[in-house]
């Protein structure tokens, strides 16, 4: 689908934009960049000249990127907008890389996008049709959702020592299913053993892991100080604590509902032939 083509429809759907308003969008579509994000490649659209390309999703090639489009775009390198899905750790150095160079960007709710896509008519199927939709879903996006991402350090750093919190906890879990089932059959006393210590190991792995996680919280004030507020209430020690904490560092825009359904207080229940 051209961004020409594009515009038809879109000017169709809604006649009640001024000339200006067409015209800023025109503007804001061309200075689009696509991109569909995955474990190894990175699928980009260029909208102003309707360019694909594929890149290996690292950091040499993003910088060869970046240097092609401030040949391309010239003096309008600053209004670039970079429109891509938040796709976990995948699209970490992307997102890093816009905040170290001040680009901006539209990162788009997945749900959004598959819905926009749908509505337009298109099956998206392949990464490179997935990049040009991207780029053109830029007009869905409001004026505060357009901005240079924020890398804190910080914030990164307990995002993946929380993941590594889980994990460990996870390993727990399954090493005491395994003592719990060889115990019960009176199973192989060396294995036994060997479990135990593995088990005294992994508790003591996720001590280390909170009490890192904890440090870090101390050092710094905004975190410590909402760190503090949480643990003020009632019924929540050091481990509720962080562990909220660390869910509203992940997720800055949820709300209360949200939240609480993140923290397992207000779980929702799945019954069959719902």
């Amino acid at each position: 689908m051209s961004v020409a083509y594009y515009f038809e429809i879109t000017e169709e759907l809604t006649p009640r934009l001024t000339n200006s308003q067409i015209l800023n969008r025109r503007f804001t579509v061309l200075n689009s960049i696509g991109i569909d994000v995955s474990k190894s490649t990175l699928n980009v659209h260029i909208s102003t000249n309707e360019q694909d390309l594929q890149i290996d999703n690292r950091l040499v090639a993003v910088k060869k990127l970046y240097n092609k489009l401030k040949k391309l775009y010239k003096k309008e390198i600053d209004e670039l907008i970079f429109v891509f899905e938040p796709t976990g750790s995948y699209s970490e150095l992307l997102r890093k890389f816009c905040s170290e160079k001040q680009i901006k960007c539209f990162i788009i709710n997945p749900k959004q996008f598959s819905n926009y896509a749908k509505a337009l008519g298109v099956e998206v199927k392949n990464d490179e049709l997935d990049a040009k939709v991207l780029a053109q879903a830029i007009t869905l996006a409001k004026t505060h959702q357009i901005k240079v991402p924020v890398y804190d350090k910080d914030v990164e750093q307990i995002k993946e020592l929380m993941s590594f919190y889980k994990f460990t906890i996870k390993q727990t879990a399954q090493l005491k299913g395994h003592l719990e089932s060889l115990v019960a059959k009176d199973g192989d006393k060396f294995s036994i053993k060997e479990l135990k210590k593995s088990i005294v190991m992994s508790k003591e792995r996720e001590k280390c892991i909170l009490e890192q996680v904890h440090q870090m919280i101390q050092h710094n004030s905004t975190y410590k100080k909402a760190y503090e507020n949480i643990t003020s209430i009632v019924g929540i020690g050091q481990i509720g604590g962080i562990a909220l904490l660390h869910l509203f560092i992940k997720y800055p825009e949820a709300n209360q509902r949200q939240i609480t359904s993140l923290a397992g207080l207000n779980p929702v229940y799945k019954q069959s032939g719902s």
